[in-house]
């Protein structure tokens, strides 16, 4: 298991790492229809009057947020500010695995909850 030229023990091969990327955009195509799906319900189950009162709170909370954080960077100091912005931005490069990887967790609580009930 070394790291030398020639040696592929250990090392996926070209294969393998088309076969995670097809399956990762499976899984992640499921779940989306799934949410979409379970979006869909509850709209429809919702009254209009809850929904309208939700948007309202979702504006205030909107506004709320903006001040927090317009506060929270005025008073942060520079190197906290930097590496924050650093971490979001290999965040934003590597968003696919980032959003597979909390697909894959929301999954894993759902199946959980869902024995656990049983």
């Amino acid at each position: 298991m070394t790291n030398e030229p020639g040696n592929s023990i250990g090392t996926p091969t070209a294969a393998v790492r088309e076969q995670a990327v097809e399956t990762t955009a499976l899984v992640t195509g499921q779940i989306q229809a799934k949410a979409r799906q379970a979006a869909h319900l509850v709209k429809d189950r919702t009254p209009d009057r809850v929904r309208d009162r939700a948007a309202q709170a979702s504006g205030f909370l909107a506004r709320a947020v903006l001040r927090a954080g317009r506060l929270t960077a005025e008073k942060t100091p520079d190197p906290v500010l930097h590496k924050a912005g650093r971490t979001a931005r290999a965040a934003r490069a590597h968003r696919t695995p980032l959003l597979a990887a909390g697909a894959a967790l929301a999954v894993f609580v759902l199946v959980r909850r869902g024995r656990g009930r049983r």
